[in-house]
Parts: C-alpha cells; structure tokens; sequence
C-alpha cells in the first residue's frame, strides 16, 4: 500500500518551473487564482490544476519569447531592409 504524500513531497513535486527571470509572485497568483476557480478536493485534482498553471504559464511565456523573436525582424523592415 503507498504512503500519502508528505507537505514536503508535495512541494517538491508540484515545484512551478520558473526561469531566473520569471516572477514566483506572478505564478503563485496564476495557481492561486485556478484552485479558487476550480476547487481541488484531493491530491489529484491539485496536481492537475499545478499542470494547468504550468501549461497556461508555458503558453504565456512562449507569446513573449514570440514578440522578442519578432520586434528586431519589424526594426529592420522599418528601416528598409537588409541591404
């Protein structure tokens, strides 16, 4: 028979995957808003609202790396073009 998860195994488990430049703050807001939204009753239910935030937070993420990839492109295009 498995053992419940411990607080502390918790946490490490459903430890978000931030970049050094990504706000802990913002994320902890994202998840807290899904588990008010959606109300986990047990383990289960909090891992897929952690995976939410995560794929919500990944999709937020890929959009800014999307518009860094594409400003310098649109500069460019402002100034004429490459010669």
């Amino acid at each position: 028979m498995a053992r419940p998860l411990q607080s502390k195994e918790l946490a490490l488990f459903l430890k978000p995957p931030l970049l050094i430049t990504e706000s802990k703050e913002d994320f902890a807001s994202l998840n807290g808003a899904l588990e008010q939204e959606i109300e986990p009753r047990g383990i289960v239910e909090r891992i897929y609202v952690a995976e939410i935030a995560y794929l919500v937070w990944e999709i937020l993420r890929l959009r800014r790396c999307k518009v860094a990839i594409m400003l310098p492109g649109a500069a460019i295009e402002r100034l004429g073009g490459i010669s």
